[in-house]
């Protein structure tokens, strides 16, 4: 009987670094429900993210004009803006990997220097088999989430109940605000849960089988 252990290698098994699934950011470029394709898939996300830029202009007006409480420099700490701007960058790369990924899967193929660099911007990362970057997406993906439900919890459930009993109907600054707070919150709960978790698809995320 050999002394070695099985698992301390030469037991056929793959080193670390070769992908036994598909990469979350292939996941994270398709859709968690196999029927909607790819070009169903880029134009609901294109729609969303164009959701997401408008509500951002709105609210960005809004805070720099009609808000009177607090200093500009403190809405870089708001937990709601916090949250709205990960769900944008979330969206805006997953839009811009399944993009990419249907149209141009080979970027160096692209004419003109100036497109081909956009392109690859745009594209998935070349070492998609890479733990680390894995592991950074995931944990992206995961705060953002965990952030929406946070501040879409704390909204609906807390803010609002106490700003519903102070508001004044008739005061239209009130509406305002209400309705700008409600559209930062519905854009914070825009979190399509279609990235599954860095080691195996995932049910609770959505992930495709």
């Amino acid at each position: 009987m050999s002394s070695t252990t099985p698992l301390l290698g030469g037991s056929g098994l793959p080193a670390p670094v070769v992908m036994q699934d598909h990469p979350i950011f292939l996941r994270a470029s398709h859709s968690a429900w196999h029927w909607i394709d790819q070009k169903v898939l880029v134009l609901l996300r294109g729609t969303v993210l164009g959701y997401i830029v408008a509500t951002a202009f709105m609210t960005a007006h809004y805070k720099m004009t009609e808000e009177t409480e607090g200093s500009g420099m403190s809405n870089l700490f708001d937990f709601a803006l916090i949250s709205s701007t990960m769900v944008f960058l979330y969206h805006l790369i997953t839009f811009s990997w399944t993009f990419t990924h249907l149209y141009y899967p080979e970027p160096n193929d692209v004419e003109g220097r100036v497109e081909r660099g956009i392109i690859k911007a745009m594209s998935l990362p070349r070492n998609m088999a890479s733990q680390r970057k894995q592991f950074y997406f995931n944990l992206f993906y995961s705060a953002t989430t965990v952030f929406c439900f946070m501040n879409s919890t704390v909204y609906w459930f807390i803010t609002r109940q106490h700003d519903a009993g102070a508001a004044d109907p008739t005061d239209g600054s009130g509406l305002a605000a209400s309705f700008v707070e409600a559209a930062v919150n519905i854009t914070s709960a825009i979190k399509i849960p279609d990235a599954p978790c860095l080691s195996a698809p995932s049910v609770l995320f959505g992930g495709p089988g």
